[in-house]
């Protein structure tokens, strides 16, 4: 037999060996079924005798080209590759024509560089474990060839459908590969985790947690795997993504086998049904977001660094965050949605700094030395100033403020210095705020041993929300009758304080929309057009009634003759609105759930200040650093 032309129908070594291989077993495939084929084929040539030249013939062959199927057949597409950057930054620096060469599977554990559940993420020792995997893959994929030849219609006579079934069934059964049942588990019940839970663990989003021990993934991280071994085998296979989702696609001639690697077992689906799920999608967005076919190493890298801000963002590195999401823009299409959220990143990296210089100015105004001379007064422009502050959030008011107070004492110093008198300086001492961004340990530790029924608790009012001093909410006692110890209660107050707030704000931000988007008067008689198609609403709310401030900002839009992007701009803000301030209310209601189910520790209480010391006359302040204790006295 004349392999010429199989070689030069299939320009890579690999490929070609791969149709050796397939001719042996297809030879093995005659010898064991077809004698009787064979004999009958002898008797037609008169001689028994050609009948054994045959058999020699098929048998030499095969030792010809044994030697020329195991030579090599180690060598992995991924280490032809030529180029392998060891780190995140060098990935980055790499122009488009050098990422075209490097392998999916480096570029995804680059990418888990220095995120949670990633500390001791060793890249070379998981790449070596992928590429036993792989030889394994194939090892399977051969002993099995047989039974695509013995009935290819169970395959839908299909070889890519073979070689992706065989593929997925050792790495699911072999090496025990899964969906993380945590992730799922949200999913089956129809809802949808928040980015900071799914992406919380680096683990289930990147390809180092299906290499480890656990072997856990979710559909961001075993579409990689998948992808990774086949493209090790040198088979025709790339990502493709349809809205948050990643599959594979596997290019056979004209056609393609798409192979949805997320679920149990070995799913293909056409790309009419990825025009459905996960989400709906519009041949608009397929065009603007390059959805439903093959990604290219730029766009699979941009998708990688979308996962590496989603956990550096769960992580609380808002800076970092940003930056993944600057250069994730650098690899994706720049439509308006990544442009927003790059910039709704930058913006909470800032509010992060904004944070941080609010207490640098709280802590100037609390350690500021004033005059003795005029204590009371200088007491009161402090008192005034931190009230200020904890009502605003105009930090360059709040900065202007405070350098106005260092400005008087210096002026008030330099008045009152002669050459007879010096003032004095003191520092005066208030009570610091409740920390959002603790950046350190209080200085006294609280104490975490159980607290007797009978004894009067005492907790520093410098560690309790100023709101509290005066009164104290009475389902938050109530709480705190089912705590033990000083440092649970400081915290559960600090806590609740913080959510009091934030449900307060989310109905301020609720208000201020609606009184934006207000539309103006029409004339008598006319009422507001919305211009809203059903297909631009989320599949959820089709078919329901629309929430009357949807309508209020569409029509808006409609008579100010807004073009449609902007409508579905418009729609989709909106519901990322709705979805993140239900998740912001769910999961405050999902963390007092806990103690609420708890049983009550101790008998009823109250809160009360005790002051040591009355505060000083002309100071607004409810009490001073000499009386900052708060007793809780058994009823």
């Amino acid at each position: 037999m004349n392999f010429e032309p199989l070689l030069q129908s299939n320009p890579t070594a690999r490929e070609a060996r791969r149709q050796i291989r397939k001719f042996f077993a297809t030879a093995f495939f005659l010898l064991q079924n077809g004698y009787g084929f064979l004999t009958m084929l002898a008797m037609n040539l008169e001689s028994r005798s050609r009948l054994f030249v045959l058999l020699a013939i098929i048998l030499t062959t095969v030792i010809a080209f044994a030697g020329t199927n195991m030579v090599g057949s180690n060598e992995l597409v991924s280490t032809k590759l030529s180029v392998s950057p060891t780190n995140l930054a060098q990935l980055l620096a790499l122009s488009p024509e050098q990422l075209e060469k490097c392998d999916i599977a480096r570029m995804n554990l680059l990418c888990a560089e220095g995120l949670r559940g990633s500390e001791n993420l060793d890249i070379q020792q998981n790449l070596d474990m992928l590429d036993s995997w792989t030889r394994h893959v194939e090892d399977e994929t051969t002993r099995n060839y047989h039974r695509f030849l013995e009935h290819p219609e169970e395959y839908k006579n299909s070889e890519a459908y073979y070689r992706m079934a065989m593929l997925a069934i050792v790495l699911q059964e072999d090496f025990q590969t899964h969906y993380a049942p945590e992730r799922a588990i949200p999913q089956i019940l129809g809802k949808r985790e928040p980015n900071d839970v799914f992406f919380a663990d680096s683990k289930d989003v990147f390809i180092h947690g299906l290499l480890g021990g656990e072997r856990r993934g979710t559909c961001s991280s075993l579409p990689v795997l998948y992808a990774a071994v086949a493209q090790r085998l040198g088979y025709p296979v790339d990502l493709a993504s349809t809205k948050d989702h990643l599959y594979l696609r596997y290019e056979e001639g004209t056609n393609h086998l798409n192979v949805d690697a997320a679920g149990e077992g070995f799913i293909t689906h056409p790309d009419d049904e990825y025009r459905k799920w996960p989400f709906p999608i519009s041949d608009e967005e397929i065009k603007t977001y390059g959805f439903l076919k093959p990604m290219s190493k730029r766009e699979i890298l941009g998708a990688f660094l979308t996962i590496r801000a989603s956990n550096l963002t769960s992580m609380k590195k808002f800076d970092e965050a940003a930056d993944s999401w600057e250069a994730t823009s650098h690899y994706l299409t720049p439509t308006p949605v990544l442009q927003r959220i790059v910039k709704l990143a930058k913006e909470r990296a800032s509010d992060t700094h904004k944070a941080e210089r609010w207490d640098e100015l709280w802590d100037a105004v609390v350690t500021q030395p004033i005059p003795e001379d005029a204590l009371d007064y200088f007491q009161n422009r402090q008192a005034q100033i931190l009230l200020f502050m904890s009502r605003s959030t105009d930090l360059a008011a709040i900065e202007k403020a405070v350098t106005n107070l260092k400005n008087e004492v210096d002026e008030y110093a330099n008045a009152m210095t002669t050459d007879t008198h010096k003032v004095l300086f003191r520092t005066s001492f208030v009570p610091p705020p409740v920390r959002l961004l603790q950046t350190s340990e209080p200085d006294e530790p609280l104490a975490d041993e159980l607290l007797p029924q009978t004894q009067h608790i005492v907790l520093p009012a410098e560690r309790v929300p100023p709101e509290y001093w005066r009164s104290t909410p009475p389902e938050l006692l109530t709480r705190l009758r089912k705590l033990n110890n000083e440092r649970e209660m400081i915290e559960e107050m600090n806590l609740y304080s913080a959510e009091e707030a934030r449900l307060r704000n989310l109905k301020t931000q609720n208000a201020m929309s609606q009184a934006q988007f207000q539309p103006p008067p029409l004339p008598f008689g006319e009422k507001p057009e919305a211009n809203l198609h059903p297909q631009d609403l989320p599949l959820p709310w089709r078919g329901r009634p629309i929430p009357q401030e949807l309508q209020d900002r569409l029509a808006n839009l409609n008579q100010q003759n807004a073009p449609q992007a902007r409508i579905k701009e418009t729609i989709n803000d909106f519901f990322i609105e709705q979805d993140q301030q239900r998740f912001s209310v769910e999961a405050i209601q999902s963390r007092r759930r806990a103690l609420d189910q708890q049983q009550v520790m101790r008998p009823p209480f109250q809160v009360e200040i005790v002051p040591a010391t009355p505060a000083p006359e002309g100071v607004n302040l409810p009490l001073t650093k000499t009386a900052a204790r708060i007793e809780i006295i058994p009823q």
